[in-house]
């Protein structure tokens, strides 16, 4: 496995999903370190995400090297692509499904649970983790708020990293296998099932 996360970082990128995982899992176990279940869980989200978007880069660059090269502009809908403009993340996995000859579905649990977190990323990332606290509270009060005042704690649940779990591995392994059916590009790298780890089967139940 060393030598191929080497190669390929969104296979060491979700090896590192599979570990915060892994610890999420045996921490939340004590109800004592709920605050650091709770960092644990937030971090795995977030790395589930970071990995799936280079998995799709990684597509995109063996199937679509012509798009790839100028990858910030054909994804920021300033160029359009056969006339179709794409946006951020959600417009390379369409893209991808359409090069892989698959149907993006957003009623599908997998790209739902792609919506959900994605959500979750933008308003860690780019938005005002708000509260309905006054605006001078401390960071050492931040495990006494209520979960339900935050949009970042109600929408990054347990639940949501169960359908992670259950979700971004099924995806991966789907595109992947479309793409190499519709293509003969040698490089796209190790199959998605090399690289879920004896983790990927820890319990998800409460």
């Amino acid at each position: 496995m060393s030598n191929t996360s080497t190669s390929f970082t969104y296979v060491t990128l979700w090896t590192a999903f599979q570990h915060l995982h892994r610890m999420y899992d045996v921490t939340r176990q004590d109800p004592q370190n709920k605050d650091d279940a709770l960092a644990l869980r937030l971090g795995a989200l977030n790395m589930a995400f970071f990995a799936l978007e280079a998995f799709m880069n990684h597509i995109i660059q063996a199937l679509a090297p012509d798009v790839w090269k100028n990858e910030r502009k054909c994804f920021s809908g300033r160029h359009p692509i056969d006339g179709v403009k794409y946006y951020g993340p959600i417009g390379k996995l369409k893209y991808i499904h359409l090069l892989c000859d698959q149907r993006y579905d957003e009623k599908k649990p997998d790209i739902q649970t792609v919506l959900k977190i994605k959500e979750l990323r933008d308003i860690m990332a780019h938005g005002r983790s708000y509260y309905d606290e006054p605006d001078d509270i401390h960071l050492e009060e931040l495990p006494t708020i209520p979960p339900p005042t935050s949009k970042v704690f109600e929408i990054g649940t347990h639940e949501l990293l169960v359908a992670a779990v259950q979700n971004f591995s099924g995806m991966r392994c789907r595109l992947f296998d479309a793409a190499k059916k519709c293509s003969d590009c040698s490089d796209l790298g190790p199959h998605p099932d090399s690289c879920i780890s004896a983790m990927q089967m820890i319990s998800v139940k409460h």
